[in-house]
């Protein structure tokens, strides 16, 4: 289900934005911008109108396109997830490859961006458990999660991921897609407590339970990765499946309350500052 009202944003200049600790800007869906005293991170990114092969396939919501590539600064270091539509975005990265200094994808997902005429020395392949340390300091580790990838009928050719980053004496769990399990308690145990927990909330459907967290589930994988702060992303950009658009962040918040770690919920292009108060104005109960 699709707001029908326009959502709000908070448009801020990337390019001048000046940190003393890693800030996450947030863009709508999993396309997020980090900054730290040591560099630019930019994961997931998707500026164009809709997700798809097909242009119109997934239109984007009205508000959550207020950002585009020409707002980005110079990147350090691209992640990318994994390769569907909706996280690994042609024509995006494709306008941002002369300012990208390195891209950090799973195994396999390389070859789109050799493809699409990327330099082969910028590209760093990760499997689970293997880590890439970029010159300025920041740490960027592949990690598991359950789901799978594809950009054509054929599937699981490429691999997909969750990230730990580390930079500024911060640690930031991204989770990218997938489903619960008992992966989280072990990312959390060798890699934990975090600072930050980006995770997937949205997009579910008992069709695919094992692909898609249910917001009780991301509660609970929170938990189980010791957050200290938690993050929904993977909503408000994109209808994906059949749940209205804001459901998943006021099921997270409920489930939320029986866990010790706050949850911040950013407007689409605000700030947030780890180690400051979460965000916690509720903006988006409208139909």
């Amino acid at each position: 289900m699709r707001p029908f009202n326009r959502l709000p944003f908070i448009k801020t200049d990337l390019k001048t934005l000046k940190v003393q600790a890693p800030t996450v800007i947030w863009f709508g869906h999993s396309s997020l911008f980090i900054k730290s005293t040591k560099g630019t991170i930019l994961i997931d990114p998707i500026f164009s109108k809709n997700a798809g092969p097909v242009p119109g396939m997934i239109k984007a919501f009205q508000g959550s396109t207020s950002y585009s590539v020409d707002d980005m600064p110079d990147i350090d270091v691209l992640i990318i997830s994994h390769d569907h539509y909706d996280h690994l975005d042609y024509k995006t990265v494709k306008k941002l490859k002369d300012r990208i200094q390195r891209v950090v994808v799973p195994m396999g997902v390389g070859s789109h961006f050799r493809r699409w005429g990327f330099d082969p020395k910028k590209i760093t392949e990760l499997n689970w458990g293997q880590s890439a340390v970029l010159p300025n300091g920041i740490s960027v580790t592949a990690t598991p999660a359950h789901h799978r990838s594809n950009r054509t009928l054929k599937t699981d050719k490429t691999l997909w991921a969750s990230y730990v980053i580390k930079t500024d004496g911060y640690k930031i769990f991204y989770s990218g897609d997938g489903g619960y399990g008992a992966h989280f308690a072990q990312i959390g145990k060798q890699y934990g407590p975090f600072d930050l927990a980006l995770m997937e909330c949205g997009q579910y459907s008992p069709n695919w339970p094992t692909h898609h967290m249910f917001p009780e589930q991301t509660a609970q994988a929170a938990a189980d990765l010791q957050a200290k702060v938690v993050q929904p992303v993977h909503w408000a950009k994109f209808t994906e499946s059949h749940h209205p658009w804001n459901e998943p962040v006021n099921r997270l918040l409920k489930a939320a309350g029986n866990f010790g770690y706050q949850v911040s919920v950013p407007e689409i292009g605000q700030p947030y500052t780890l180690g400051a108060p979460v965000k916690k104005r509720v903006w988006w109960n409208f139909e």
